[in-house]
């Protein structure tokens, strides 16, 4: 798989936000076109966006474990945030990690880390292999997401990411809460309309399992790669609104004893923004 020539490392706040709103702004007619690219076969589709090793070793070696402070485990969460890029006026989908941190480093408790994206689909391994990590799901429905998302027609391809739901609509976290059945299923419920995807939260339980995921490759095999395909799925109107479903892959290639061997984890268990937005809290001035 070959990367474009494009710079996909650490980038300030300002620009990611930046490139999320291209994304939000982005007419709904263009979006197949930013999602595409030329090649000797015509016009494909990109499904596939990786992250620098220089990202990955920053947020294993100096985010989640800072040297000064002695801390293990100071990712708190990721998200990936939906972003479009433009160089040498081509748009071109540009998916954002955004790593919140327990205590800041250098300043910061927040990272952005943009992938990049390879001009040729993507391939499933014929070895699969199911951890059943928490988080993780199955190379079989990680295949089907993302070969779903390679035979999508244009006619069904603006609706993957934008579709009638709220913009509040905060569950309790149902791995730690257990609800009696006359519950409501939400704590607040925001108004109904048309909505563009901006992003996907993953747990803290979730980002952890990740995190300790490129741990265990980094420590262990050759090369460690860490991947954002695009995928699609039957939506969920409570839980999963949207039928575009990113998948976060970790693979690990390589080790002292097999140097052939390829281990793909996948990610997919992820909430999106809406209907799971976090709530910004205003707090008044004293005495108001």
């Amino acid at each position: 798989m070959n990367a474009l020539p494009h710079n996909y490392l650490e980038i300030p706040k300002e620009e990611a936000d930046q490139l999320a709103a291209n994304w939000q702004d982005a007419y709904s007619s263009d979006l197949s076109r930013i999602f595409s690219f030329q090649s000797s076969k015509g016009r494909q589709r990109y499904d596939t966006f990786i992250m620098s090793s220089t990202s990955v070793n920053k947020i294993i070696n100096e985010l989640d474990s800072p040297s000064l402070m002695s801390l293990a485990n100071n990712v708190l969460n990721i998200s990936v945030i939906m972003g479009v890029d433009e160089v040498n006026n081509v748009k071109t989908f540009s998916p954002i990690l955004e790593v919140s941190l327990n205590i800041p480093v250098n300043g910061s408790d927040v990272y952005y880390f943009t992938f990049q994206a390879i001009d040729e689909p993507f391939i499933i391994p014929s070895e699969k292999v199911n951890h059943f990590l928490s988080g993780e799901i199955s190379a079989e429905i990680a295949e089907l997401f993302i070969l779903n998302w390679q035979s999508l027609s244009e006619d069904a391809f603006v609706s993957a990411f934008e579709t009638i739901t709220t913009d509040t609509i905060n569950y309790p976290d149902v791995q730690t809460e257990t609800l009696p059945i006359e519950t409501p299923p939400y704590i607040e419920f925001g108004s109904l309309k048309l909505y563009r995807v901006k992003s996907y939260q993953y747990s803290t339980e979730q980002t952890r399992t990740l995190i300790n995921t490129l741990i265990d490759s980094l420590q262990n095999y050759t090369s460690t790669e860490f991947y954002f395909h695009a995928g699609h799925g039957l939506p969920n109107v409570n839980l999963h609104p949207f039928a575009f479903r990113p998948v976060l892959d970790v693979t690990s290639k390589g080790t002292s004893t097999d140097p052939n061997k390829v281990v793909n984890t996948y990610f997919d268990t992820s909430r999106p923004c809406p209907p799971f937005c976090p709530k910004v809290v205003i707090i008044p001035p004293s005495g108001q």
